[in-house]
């Protein structure tokens, strides 16, 4: 037996039991405790909550504060479900909250809200004129400049040109862009001079003179050019008139005129065809003439099929005229060096003047 402090003896089993209530005891005082404390805890994170503002207190219509109330954890919950992390939910969560403080009932901050959407509206409107004014202003520029381009462009195309004498006729073609400078009567050389030259030029109607004497000398002389169509008994071809007779042109001075072709850089004379080849154009085609065979040597020229009188018609009087002057005549193909078979014996050939 153990002695009491009343000094009687118990027994062993009675001596236990205060020990068990007063574990029994502490046990419950320790949970009041615990509950206490969280209790404080909410309390106090309550009031952290109203004091910032971070929850309100509903208003008096609680339906209408329920119906627009939205969880603040359904978004928090949503992003957990998506496999966000922990970092990622407490976002969530403050997101959340921020969201379900926004869309508490509250007329002033939907005004102010209506507001911004308003105002924020109204800038994209005026952004988006903005923008459409812009554009059609670079288009109205974009023309503009174009426009200032294709004018400079074609003002520095009108100083390339290039330039031929038309023979046979009085004035340039009226097309391809064509201009008549002069006109003028054909001259060459005479025939029974050796030392003059051999090409013939082509003299202006008018001329323009400086120093000079009416003595003759024994500098060179010039005479104007005149056709040779061919006599009555000759057989030669009138190639001009298209018959074997001499015709209207026959013993008449030659045209000719001196064209500007604006734009174009490039000219030639092609003999043997009325043809151009690509990329070019044909200011006019004729017939390959130069003077006579007995006469002395001369230009070949290409004169017009369509050819003209310089005299308007009037023929050339045969006695005043100088008989060693140039004559134009057809030229005839020779064949032997030539192949018969392409170029024809005796035919005449044509020409053309092209301009690129």
């Amino acid at each position: 037996g153990v002695v009491t402090a009343y000094g009687a003896a118990a027994p062993a089993d009675q001596l236990q039991r205060p020990r068990a209530k007063d574990n029994e005891l502490s046990c419950g005082q320790f949970c009041l405790h615990g509950l206490a404390i969280v209790l404080a805890l909410g309390a106090l994170v309550m009031g952290i909550m109203l004091a910032t503002g971070a929850i309100r207190p509903p208003p008096e219509d609680l339906d209408q504060w329920a119906g627009r109330q939205r969880p603040f954890g359904r978004r928090a919950i949503s992003s957990r479900a998506h496999g966000l992390g922990p970092r990622d939910w407490l976002g969530a969560m403050g997101e959340g909250l921020e969201t379900a403080q926004l869309n508490q009932y509250d007329p002033k901050t939907e005004a102010n809200l209506a507001q911004r959407i308003a105002r924020q509206l109204s800038s994209q409107r005026e952004t988006s004129e903005s923008v459409i004014t812009a554009q059609e202003a670079l288009k109205r520029k974009l023309i503009t400049v174009e426009q200032l381009l294709n004018r400079g462009s074609k003002g520095v195309l009108d100083f390339i040109s290039t330039s031929y004498i038309r023979w046979g006729r009085r004035s340039c073609p009226e097309s391809n862009n064509t201009q008549t400078i002069y006109d003028g009567v054909a001259v060459g050389s005479l025939t029974t001079s050796t030392g003059n030259g051999a090409n013939l030029i082509c003299l202006p109607r008018l001329a323009a003179w400086e120093n000079f004497s009416d003595l003759p000398n024994t500098g060179s002389k010039l005479s104007g050019a005149v056709y040779r169509l061919g006599e009555i008994g000759e057989g030669t071809y009138n190639v001009l008139d298209g018959n074997i007779h001499p015709g209207r042109l026959n013993n008449q001075v030659v045209p000719c005129t001196f064209c500007r072709v604006v734009r174009a850089s490039a000219k030639m004379m092609i003999p043997g065809t009325t043809l151009c080849p690509e990329g070019w154009k044909r200011q006019y085609f004729g017939y390959l003439m130069s003077d006579r065979a007995t006469g002395g040597k001369s230009e070949f020229v290409c004169v017009d099929a369509q050819a003209q009188s310089a005299l308007h018609g009037r023929v050339v009087d045969q006695a005043t005229a100088p008989r060693e002057g140039v004559v134009l005549t057809p030229v005839e193909v020779k064949c032997g060096g030539l192949p018969c078979q392409v170029y024809h014996n005796n035919r005449e050939l044509t020409c053309a003047v092209c301009t690129a």
